[in-house]
């Protein structure tokens, strides 16, 4: 593991915050792009009953 210093680490948390919405942000994207959001909501009730 990597230390980091006082100063370092909040700066280094907000980077991994918005690496981590920017991948959200992406996928959420592609697959709305696909079609899959639709194919999963169809899914979901098959699952629970």
């Amino acid at each position: 593991m990597i230390v980091l210093g006082p100063r370092e680490l909040p700066k280094m948390g907000r980077t991994l915050g918005n690496a981590v919405r920017e991948f959200r942000k992406a996928s959420s994207g592609i697959t709305a792009e696909l079609g899959l959001d639709k194919l999963l909501e169809e899914e979901k009730p098959k699952e629970q009953g």
